[in-house]
């Protein structure tokens, strides 16, 4: 980076600290959830947003990046729970904590602003308005599952949910950005990136030839369904596990061994093509990656079919993104199961792209270089 030196981060809601300003009261707030974490175990509070960010402590200096709220305190503890589902929300380099009444002042010595786009209106528009009248940029982060841009040629206000260039922002990062509506201003953030030492893997016999574990979902794309039953129905030696809802997850640790056993691991899409799977599984030892081909913009290292992954087809029809060519992917699983050298060879490749390109640090990277750019 040339020109960014400094910068302010407004995270969304869910993952700062919420407590009354009198120190009295705070310590009560603080101890009735630690006892209620003691008492229901996981019940820490995770958001995947954070994983495009907040590294930027590591290249930037925890001296040079505010964040205006404080991150709930267990993002930091590089220790992952036995019942987390999102290991990577764990370990972040801490950065510096900028109350409200010292917004202004630190953003006089800023060079940018990024702010979550489900962030609290109050903050929001108070970090906007006052790097507006300090003449800052305003980067926007757009992380929510967005289907609906999905479904027809979406109007630019719909992609940036009504936010405007020039009034909100200067420069808009979307996790669901549609292919071909990628700009100068309007930049993709998918695949959700991972925290490698975040995973501590076993290394165990390949015994299962595809794994999955995920949730039934009612809603969103209609592939997972597809692939998910394709996968029961022709390959026997699998390990699928559907589940209503986070109670039924499997434990970090068995979630972590079944994908070290598997020859092939699927990663359907979610919501949304996006998937916390389609990286973490790069993590796996010799875990080829089953995803659906990308149907929105994202970042590179890009995946490629018979490169890095095996990816199927889809088409949009009746409302949802389906599988095609079933026979013809039938037949492509088949192979790698019967070719080892090539399976651990196209695993390996996407393994490296992974810890190259889409890891935290390297999308908090990512981000920071593309806000230099328009400094």
């Amino acid at each position: 980076m040339e020109k960014l030196k400094k910068i302010i981060i407004v995270p969304p809601d869910p993952i700062i600290e919420k407590e009354p300003s009198q120190p009295v009261a705070a310590f009560f707030a603080r101890s009735a959830k630690y006892f209620k974490r003691r008492l229901w175990q996981d019940t820490s509070v995770y958001d995947g947003e954070l994983q495009f960010y907040a590294d930027m402590p590591a290249f930037l200096g925890e001296s040079n990046v505010y964040v205006f709220g404080k991150y709930l305190p267990h993002f930091y503890s590089p220790k992952v729970p036995a019942g987390c589902a999102y290991p990577s929300c764990h370990g972040i380099p801490r950065s510096t904590y900028v109350p409200e009444k010292e917004l202004e002042g630190v953003i006089k010595e800023a060079d940018a602003v990024l702010i979550s786009t489900r962030s609290s209106k109050k903050r929001r528009e108070l970090a906007g308005q006052l790097a507006k009248k300090n003449g800052i940029p305003v980067a926007m982060i757009d992380f929510k599952d967005h289907y609906s841009v999905f479904a027809g040629q979406a109007a630019d206000e719909e992609i940036c949910r009504g936010f405007k260039r020039g009034n909100d922002y200067d420069l808009y990062f979307k996790k669901d950005l549609p292919l071909g509506r990628r700009s100068d201003v309007v930049l993709p953030l998918a695949p959700v990136p991972v925290r490698p030492e975040s995973y501590r893997f076993n290394v165990l016999s390949k015994d299962v030839d595809i794994f999955y574990s995920g949730k039934i979902r009612q809603k969103g794309t209609g592939d997972r369904g597809d692939i998910v039953d394709l996968v029961k129905n022709q390959f026997p030696s699998s390990v699928v596990f559907e589940h209503v809802d986070h109670h039924t997850f499997l434990s970090l640790r068995s979630y972590l061994d079944n994908l070290s056993r598997a020859k092939i691991a699927l990663s359907p899409s979610g919501v949304v093509w996006d998937s916390f799977r389609h990286c973490e599984v790069g993590l796996a030892p010799q875990a080829l990656l089953l995803a659906p081909k990308p149907y929105m913009e994202v970042v590179g290292p890009f995946l490629e079919d018979g490169v890095n992954a095996v990816l199927y087809e889809t088409e949009f029809r009746d409302g949802k993104y389906h599988l095609i060519n079933s026979n013809e992917l039938i037949e492509k699983i088949k192979y790698y199961l019967s070719n080892d050298d090539k399976r651990v060879r196209i695993a390996n490749n996407w393994a490296g792209n992974v810890k190259a390109g889409h890891t935290g640090v390297a999308r908090s990277r990512y981000i920071a270089e593309s806000i230099d750019k328009i400094l």
